[in-house]
């Protein structure tokens, strides 16, 4: 069956959780082609708790998936430190599950194949991950698809299938880079309510990056709220709405509220520190 990383305490209920992911003083700086220094993020220092759905918000191009793959162990800061389960972050592992603005499932494997390879990678043996990849086919809703191929499922079917591969491992932290970012609109609603579910559900420690205003909201506990680039964190912003939240409830005063203020945030986001 599948396993909760996590206690039992329903997402909304107050809880003291131990830090999971922390940022200390994290910079990134790139090598142009030309050789001039670019700045990609600078000095961020904030943290993540286990259990918790915490989204990175801000403008395009200002280092957000930058500090996702800091974040993954995918890439090393120019200075600062990610610190993970309370050790300094120097290589990804099994640990991490992510998810990309595109699903990148391999067309020649079948959906299912496609979900059962990090266990394969890892030397799973067969039967424990097909079985895994049984049930995570049953949790995102394409039970009956584990043997199609990937071309033969929608854009969000698809999607769908790529948060199950994260899942294969039974991660502690799910990272996701605008993983909604190509769909259609009545699609990105309804994969928002699907994996609220799943973040319910599983309690599994997720760090969505979204440039959505409206969708930051509706999908999380606390928002870090990026400057344009070199981004700095400009505020973290608690989402104090019971789960679940359905749909209905973007039309709501209080989500408004909530949403404007980020907008106001935002509007600032290029003003000089």
């Amino acid at each position: 069956m599948l396993q909760n990383p996590a206690d039992d305490a329903p997402r909304g209920e107050a809880k003291v959780s131990p830090t999971l992911l922390e940022f200390d003083g994290v910079s990134q700086t790139y090598l142009s082609r030309d050789g001039e220094l670019v700045p990609a993020v600078r000095s961020v220092s904030c943290s993540v708790q286990s259990g918790e759905f915490i989204s990175v918000l801000g403008p395009s191009g200002c280092g957000k998936t930058t500090l996702m793959m800091m974040a993954s162990g995918l890439l090393k800061p120019t200075s600062g430190r990610v610190i993970y389960k309370g050790r300094e972050l120097t290589e990804t592992g099994s640990d991490f599950g992510i998810v990309f603005q595109t699903p990148v499932l391999f067309p020649w494997r079948t959906v299912q194949q496609n979900i059962e390879l990090p266990g394969e990678v890892r030397g799973v043996p067969a039967g424990k991950r097909s079985q895994r990849a049984r049930e995570l086919l049953d949790l995102v809703g394409l039970k009956d698809f584990g043997q199609r191929m990937p071309y033969e499922l929608s854009g969000g079917m698809q999607q769908r299938a790529s948060i199950a591969r994260a899942l294969a491992l039974e991660p502690s932290l799910l990272l996701m880079d605008e993983p909604f970012g190509a769909l259609d609109a009545m699609t990105r609603e309804q994969m928002n309510l699907e994996l609220q579910r799943l973040s319910i559900q599983l309690k599994t420690t997720i760090v969505f990056i979204t440039h959505s205003i409206a969708e930051a909201a509706f999908l999380s506990d606390r928002i870090i709220v990026m400057s344009q680039r070199p981004s700095r964190v400009l505020d973290i912003v608690k989402i104090d709405i019971p789960r679940p939240r359905d749909i209905d409830l973007m039309a709501s005063d209080e989500f408004g509220a909530y949403v404007n203020d980020l907008r106001r945030l935002l509007d600032r986001s290029g003003e000089p520190s």
